[in-house]
């Protein structure tokens, strides 16, 4: 194995997992605003829930909760780009791909049939920095809503809720 096929396949672990970790914070929020004295109920409801319907009810319950329309818009950009964030890992994680060592670049190959289009090709040469880029950004993305999901802990536990 050369080493950009090692450096690709961490990239391609790395994304898997930090995503993962992204999601999960999601369901912890969606299990804070549900009931934050017992997560049981929220957790009972995401545990198998997928990432579409998991962003929507995360974005409903955070409108519900928030009547501060600037935070409400201000989240829904931060979903938005993580919702981004998981197209682009869904064509990396689901395609067929190609190393070529000589350029240091791997070559996705992505095939769909749609009603509405037909057969779709969609083939993309990559190069190490833009799966690392993508890491980055979801990185940041997971601090930002790890933050947002501690300020509503300590707004809650500040308050008269206990």
């Amino acid at each position: 194995m050369t080493d950009f096929e090692t450096e690709f396949l961490a990239a391609y672990g790395k994304l898997s997992v930090k995503f993962a970790f992204t999601e999960e914070l999601m369901k912890q929020f969606i299990n804070f605003l549900l009931d934050p004295k017992d997560s049981k109920v929220g957790s009972c409801i995401t545990a198998d829930m997928p990432f579409n319907p998991l962003y929507h009810a995360l974005m409903s319950l955070y409108r519900l909760k928030e009547n501060n329309e600037d935070l409400v818009n201000i989240f829904s950009k931060l979903l938005d780009d993580i919702k981004k964030i998981e197209e682009k890992r869904n064509k990396f994680i689901h395609s067929i791909w190609r190393i070529n060592s000589s350029s240091n670049t791997a070559i996705r190959f992505k095939r769909t049939a749609k009603f509405s289009v037909g057969l779709n090709r969609d083939d993309k040469e990559y190069d190490i920095s833009e799966i690392n880029k993508d890491i980055e950004s979801l990185e940041e993305l997971y601090v930002a809503l790890g933050i947002k999901l501690e300020n509503w802990e300590t707004k809650y536990f500040q308050t008269d809720h206990l």
